[in-house]
């Protein structure tokens, strides 16, 4: 069963990986796509079908999401349903209202809290875009409260590394969403029995 929901993981990565190269005719697909590929056979540890498809499902959509942010500076609409379809696949009532809910509306709010501070300090009147938000409050969904927490941090953590190293100015804009979907990625990695309990 587990080579089963592996298998469909792997025809996602690889359709995601169509996609995006036809979305971008102009760029090659990044380098990461193709170093990203074999890591993907990690997912064998988990022994658990269900946990290998929602761990691997999350992982291609944060791929997709991040490298398309990068391209464009906006985040797909459709994304943000289909986060919170697969952080659906198998959860028990007890995690939705716990930590799913919690996690959505917690980290949700902390992001729309966060770019009001940041447009009340910089003047700036797109800090943090809704789709960031959104991206946020869905992976709030999927992850729970506590591991969602410990990866927005470490997103803004390497989004604010990343604006340090590269001197950017205070009215700048850049893709925050990679430096998101990293952190939540790292957290799934991180935190697996406790978005999984």
């Amino acid at each position: 069963m587990a080579a089963l929901g592996f298998s469909g993981v792997l025809g996602c990565w690889f359709l995601m990986g169509s996609v995006l190269k036809r979305q971008f005719e102009k760029a090659f697909l990044s380098t990461a796509f193709i170093v990203a590929t074999p890591l993907l056979f990690l997912l064998l540890v988990m022994d658990d079908p269900v946990i290998i498809l929602r761990t691997g499902l999350f992982c291609c959509l944060m791929f997709y999401i991040g490298y398309f942010d990068l391209k464009t500076k906006t985040i797909p609409r459709f994304v943000h349903p289909l986060i919170l379809l697969v952080g659906c696949i198998g959860i028990s009532g007890e995690w939705l209202v716990k930590q799913a809910i919690l996690g959505a509306l917690t980290l949700g709010i902390l992001m729309v809290v966060s770019g009001w501070l940041i447009r009340m300090i910089t003047g700036q009147d797109q800090a943090i875009g809704l789709g960031d938000v959104k991206l946020v409050a869905v992976c709030g969904f999927y992850l729970g409260w506590d591991a969602g927490v410990t990866g927005l941090m470490i997103g803004l953590f390497l989004g604010i590394l990343w604006a340090r190293a590269r001197h950017l100015k205070r009215d700048e804009v850049f893709a925050f969403a990679p430096f998101l979907c990293s952190g939540f990625m790292i957290a799934v990695m991180l935190l697996e029995r406790m978005v999984y309990l």
